[in-house]
């Protein structure tokens, strides 16, 4: 690492749950050909076990921790820039890490350049063989792609003349920061190299559905702060947007030409293969065909939903479809109220929507069903709690309030996994997801609450589903005849109908 004293430059990383790769960003600061004479590590309010472990052990030289209250990103942002005085200032994100050359690049930049007070790198994911087209920063970019918190290096006066991050506006301050500095005339310059990685774990896609969604939304609001500008630059608003879809279509088809190649490709590899395995047992060896499973990285982190349907939802719905006239009255689902309405349809007299992120726009009640005291006792004559119990550490609780608030005689339709790739919401593998079920578990679980005779369990999958969803294989990719075979050995998840005592809901569907 270059020592450079003079360097009057302060680094603000951030972490938030980031324990699993904030250490590689720490260490990327090290290695800087020219360093930063102060770094403020600012901990927004991580709450994960392991995190708050690596914090604990974080020792560098010029690194002070902070630790920030549970206000968001655009606090624990400016809470690290007024903690130094150095007149150039460096964002990094706790899942981003940059190469030797960034800080040497960006500063030599604001050193020669007086009328550029911002430099900027959009970062590349790890795994990528070529960089992405990085961000232009133009208004209409801005608005009209979303760059969120990237790689920079500005000059203090840029920050302070903007007031820092707006700490009411949440994930969209960044953009919101961008946008003004433009608005207000600053000048900025994009390196377009590939000077500063992100790691996978920061940019999965988490609900996708709904983050689609909430992204649509989140533009709106910026829009409302900037409109008089928008509306000078709509055609240029207009003309990136076009350009964007333009792009995604011809990578789509890009992507599908790849993929008819690689499929010409395999088709010749399989009849070498046969060939090779005749020749095996003429020799009196019995092959074992791996195929296209002989890998160690699945064909989906998403458990196939860019593929197609997700092998559990299979079962899923066959189940709620089973028990339909359960769904009825008033009932209360996880999320959304996909399956309330899809199964419930003509017996439900009025519905709610359960969840613990406070930024659900479907959710009806907040809270963590572990502790879901504001949730009054026998209101609910059903209750769909698909995939859930998995990720509350609480899980005795959690379904005891299940049964709680459902009145006597109403129905719990639940699912629990016995496989399953780790989730990446809420926190994943530190703090999102805790529990694998087998049979006796779950039987023990719900035997604790209600007497066995008011509750039924099915298990459902095989060897062969269990790989094929471990895979991120789509549902569509399964022959129906192994969908439908039950080997309680090897189950993929398991499905539980449980009655309240007090009708003759007992006696069963």
């Amino acid at each position: 690492m270059a020592v450079d004293g003079d360097s009057d430059i302060a680094v603000v990383v951030t972490c938030s749950n980031q324990g699993r790769t904030i250490e590689a960003a720490l260490a990327s600061l090290q290695t800087q050909t020219r360093s930063a004479d102060r770094i403020v590590l600012v901990d927004n309010d991580s709450d994960d076990i392991h995190t708050r472990q690596v914090l604990a052990r974080v020792r560098q030289p010029r690194l002070s921790l902070e630790h920030s209250q549970p206000r968001g990103l655009p606090e624990a942002l400016n809470r690290g820039a007024k903690k130094s005085t150095s007149r150039y200032l460096g964002f990094l994100d706790g899942g981003d890490r940059w190469e030797p050359a960034f800080l040497q690049r960006a500063a030599a930049i604001l050193d020669a350049r007086p009328e550029i007070a911002l430099v900027l790198c959009s970062p590349v994911e790890d795994g990528q063989i070529s960089p992405a087209r990085p961000a232009g920063f133009t208004f209409a970019e801005v608005l009209a792609r979303g760059l969120g918190m990237v790689p920079c290096l500005m000059r203090r006066s840029l920050f302070e003349s903007l007031g820092g991050f707006d700490s009411g506006l949440g994930d969209l301050a960044t953009d919101h920061f961008w946008l003004s500095a433009i608005e207000q005339g600053f000048s900025a310059e994009t390196i377009a190299q590939p000077l500063a990685r992100r790691h996978p774990l920061s940019s999965v896609p988490c609900k996708r559905d709904r983050a689609t969604r909430q992204w649509c939304e989140d533009r709106q609001r910026l829009l409302s702060r900037h409109e008089t500008m928008a509306q000078k630059q709509a055609r240029e608003i207009l003309a990136v947007s076009e350009r964007l879809v333009h792009e995604e279509k011809q990578r789509r088809q890009a992507l599908g030409q790849e993929m008819h190649t690689l499929e010409a490709t395999l088709t010749q590899l399989g009849a070498q293969v046969q060939t090779l395995e005749v020749s095996l047992r003429n020799s009196g060896v019995q092959p074992v065909d791996w195929g296209d499973l002989a890998r160690v990285a699945p064909f989906s982190p998403l458990w196939g939903a860019e593929r197609g349907e997700h092998i559990d939802r299979y079962y899923i719905e066959r189940f709620l479809d089973r028990h339909r006239s359960d769904v009825r009255g008033r009932v209360l689902e996880v999320c959304d109220d996909t399956y309330t309405r899809r199964f419930g349809q003509g017996r439900v007299l009025d519905s709610d929507v359960l969840d613990i992120e406070q930024d659900n726009p479907q959710a009806t009640i907040i809270a963590d069903l572990a502790r879901a005291h504001n949730i009054p006792a026998e209101s609910y004559d059903c209750f769909i709690l698909t995939q859930t119990l998995y990720m509350i550490y609480e899980v005795a609780d959690a379904l005891a309030h299940s049964f709680r608030i459902l009145k006597p005689g109403g129905v719990l339709l639940c699912t629990l996994p016995a496989t399953c790739r780790i989730t990446f919401e809420h926190g994943g593998l530190d703090s999102g997801d805790f529990w694998r079920f087998t049979e006796a578990s779950v039987r023990r679980l719900f035997a604790a609450i209600v007497p066995a005779q008011s509750f039924e369990v099915t298990v459902c999958g095989n060897v062969m589903v269990c790989a094929a969803f471990l895979q991120g294989l789509a549902l569509h990719e399964l022959p129906a005849d192994v969908l439908d075979q039950t080997d309680p050995w090897h189950p993929l998840l398991y499905c539980v109908r449980a009655a309240k005592p007090g009708s003759a809901a007992l006696d069963g569907p």
